[in-house]
């Protein structure tokens, strides 16, 4: 019984990342509009087996991004630089 239900959550998920690949938008952006987790997303991209999620995640979401400009220690090593 066990085996079914993971296939089936298997089949859910691979659609999901389907539909995440051919929407273009941000994996948080897809998983407020599914209604599930960011962790739960890469818990299953992990677990299919899927690499470039959490690239094409990196390359479009600027979030992500701007929290590394503004962490304490990039300011801090900018500062004692100069």
């Amino acid at each position: 019984m066990t085996g079914q239900l993971d296939d089936q959550k298997r089949r859910q998920w691979e659609g999901r990342f389907e539909r995440h690949r051919s929407g273009g938008l941000t994996v948080a952006r897809f998983c407020v509009n599914e209604r599930v987790s960011v962790n739960t997303f890469y818990y299953w991209a992990k677990r299919i087996g899927l690499r470039s999620t959490r690239a094409r995640s990196a390359q479009w979401d600027g979030a992500s991004e701007r929290h590394r400009e503004a962490s304490p220690r990039k300011r801090s090593a900018e500062a004692s630089a100069r």
